[in-house]
């Protein structure tokens, strides 16, 4: 049985006239992107490569262009990137830095960082030190939003997300850190049993928004990262972004 971000998945592909993750069209009419394996954002486990991937094709469909997108661990897909060994990066976040490499497009969709907590559980805030009191999941080796840091709260680390969830769904943590997107997906797609049981406390703490960028290096940047902007515009104006973000839970 097919689990619900599956499934909206699926009606996301038939709204966008099912796209396939890797499309066949002619040579020059072709762009080679490079990703990494970031559910339900970007992965080959999903239909159409993820949102963000569906969101990015579409857009660049739109704009007369066909794409090819690879996933890549995260550190290599960076190096394809920046050394100009492709077109660009789809689902990036924006830094200074990478501004040396990358032209970056219109923003897509946000990350929200903040906290998921049981459906009977009382807890609110309006400031990160109203949480004090709580224990709060986190998993090791994260970057934790700057504020939640500087609130010294009390947390307690885990190896990966899904076992915090299933340590909140226990009632051995009071709140878990984590990004809605990725939350959904594993409760949708991992930890089924869950569903029903725990959920998103807004507002996020973080929302760093994701990108596509083209490099500098790639032939005709400017003008395949006009048409792109051109298709999300055409996107946002019609429903269309705005349909699939929320059919995707994100």
């Amino acid at each position: 049985m097919f689990k619900r971000l599956f499934c909206n998945l699926i009606f996301i592909g038939a709204m966008l006239g099912n796209v396939a993750f890797s499309q066949n069209a002619q040579a020059e009419e072709l762009l080679q992107f490079v990703t990494t394996e970031y559910p339900p954002y970007t992965t080959a486990n999903l239909p159409n490569g993820g949102i963000i991937t569906a969101i990015a094709t579409e857009a660049f469909k739109r704009g007369g262009y066909n794409i090819n997108v690879t996933i890549l661990p995260w550190a290599r897909a960076l190096r394809e990137g920046t050394e100009g060994r492709v077109d660009g990066i789809v689902a990036i976040w924006h830094s200074v830095e990478r501004e040396q490499w990358f032209i970056y497009s219109n923003p897509i969709a946000p990350n929200q960082i903040g906290f998921f907590k049981r459906v009977d559980s009382p807890i609110r805030y309006k400031n990160l030190s109203d949480l004090k009191p709580y224990t709060i999941g986190t998993v090791r080796g994260y970057a934790n939003p700057p504020a939640f840091d500087e609130a010294k709260l009390n947390t307690v680390d885990a190896v990966d997300d899904e076992t915090n969830l299933r340590k909140l769904g226990a009632k051995r943590l009071d709140l878990v850190l984590i990004d809605k997107g990725v939350a959904q997906y594993l409760i949708d797609l991992k930890i089924g049993y869950l569903m029903g049981k725990l959920v998103w406390m807004g507002p996020a703490i973080e929302a760093p928004q994701l990108y596509v960028v083209l490099s500098k290096s790639a032939p005709d940047k400017e003008k395949k990262l006009e048409a792109f902007n051109r298709g999300l515009q055409l996107m946002e104006k019609d429903g269309t972004l705005a349909k699939l973000i929320a059919e995707a839970g994100i």
